[in-house]
């Protein structure tokens, strides 16, 4: 069985898979704050091309590489600092669903190391952006805007009628399952082996 491989070199290839990555750190280090900045479209796109990018370079021995291992290492600290992230928006999105006790304190806990987060992304950006100057590949003349990164919350809610038909239905068959389950259990004799407490 003969293998075929893509006859496009590492040089280019680099560059296409460090395309995007490298318009989210541009993206990042052109930005003044932080708040807006690090919305969920924006780690989601900034965990998927450092993952490829990190596979393609892993593939090719980056980690064995003095000239290749710190951008590398760089794509997977963005990655895992993004999962972090994106995890931590995501609670804080979602807290009042949660039912936590003393949510308030939870918030403020959470927004802390969601910040720090943010800080230590907003610091690897230029990091990011040098080494591949060093690397000789080309930054994107075009980058990211903020309206490619829009967050997820708006004042509208869809309208919710989803259950309402079958809500007696489902009822039903609640009980039917149930009552299924414990005639069976009857038949079987399933409890005569647990002595009563």
């Amino acid at each position: 069985m003969k293998q075929t491989f893509c006859d496009i070199s590492f040089a280019e290839k680099v560059r296409l898979f460090s395309q995007d990555y490298l318009k989210c750190s541009a993206y990042i280090c052109k930005q003044d704050s932080t708040g807006y900045v690090f919305t969920k479209k924006l780690y989601s796109k900034y965990i998927s091309t450092s993952q490829v990018l990190e596979d393609f370079l892993d593939f090719h021995g980056a980690k064995n590489s003095k000239d290749w291992y710190l951008y590398r290492e760089l794509c997977a600290v963005v990655r895992h600092l993004c999962l972090g992230a994106y995890s931590q928006r995501h609670i804080n999105n979602r807290l009042i669903f949660y039912d936590i006790v003393d949510a308030d304190q939870f918030r403020k806990e959470g927004q802390i190391s969601l910040d720090f987060l943010n800080q230590t992304l907003k610091k690897i950006a230029p990091i990011i952006l040098e080494e591949a100057g060093r690397l000789n590949i080309k930054i994107p003349a075009q980058i990211f805007t903020d309206s490619d990164f829009p967050g997820i919350v708006t004042s509208e809610k869809l309208h919710y009628d989803i259950d309402d038909e079958a809500k007696e239905l489902q009822k039903e068959n609640i009980v039917k399952i149930a009552s299924e389950f414990l005639t069976i259990a009857d038949d079987f004799d399933i409890f005569r082996f647990y002595e009563p407490y």
